[in-house]
């Protein structure tokens, strides 16, 4: 039960996670401690939470003992529901020829647009005429967010 309660320590409710992000920041901002030490920390805890919300046999046992509530029902504070989630239909398999024609034609679209803006991404910065129109047109606006990846 050691692993189990070094997560039952950690916040419970909003408030508790908004006082424990703002010590955990400003211990990460003012510590000596290696910066990327923490950052590999954090991605760690992020991956192991992951994995186990994502476990099946922790699903099933979760699902049990909700079920025991209801399906939708509030506990500790929280609601709970029990639901479909993931819902994918395979349409391949409906042997719909209005369907197979449609997939076709929007996949064909979709590449002709994947190639179009590979090219709009290509266009110098002071643009290009197009041939067929006259239009300029213009390399779009790029726009990202720098951050250190961190490959487990």
């Amino acid at each position: 039960m050691e692993a189990l309660n070094t997560i039952m320590v950690l916040p419970s409710n909003e408030g508790e996670i908004k006082r424990f992000v703002t010590l955990i920041k400003s211990e990460i901002l003012d510590a000596g401690d290696d910066p990327l030490k923490v950052l590999k920390q954090l991605k760690m805890v992020e991956k192991t939470i992951a994995i186990l919300l994502k476990d099946k046999d922790l699903d099933n046992f979760f699902i049990d003992e909700a079920q025991k509530y209801g399906t939708s029902f509030e506990h500790l504070d929280t609601h709970f529901d029990i639901r479909e989630t993931g819902v994918k239909y395979d349409y391949s398999e409906s042997n719909d020829s209005v369907w197979n024609y449609l997939k076709e034609k929007s996949d064909k679209l979709s590449e002709e647009l994947k190639e179009r803006e590979q090219f709009l991404r290509t266009i110098p910065v002071e643009g290009v005429a197009n041939p067929d129109t006259g239009e300029l047109i213009r390399r779009p606006p790029k726009s990202s967010t720098t951050k250190v990846a961190v490959k487990l």
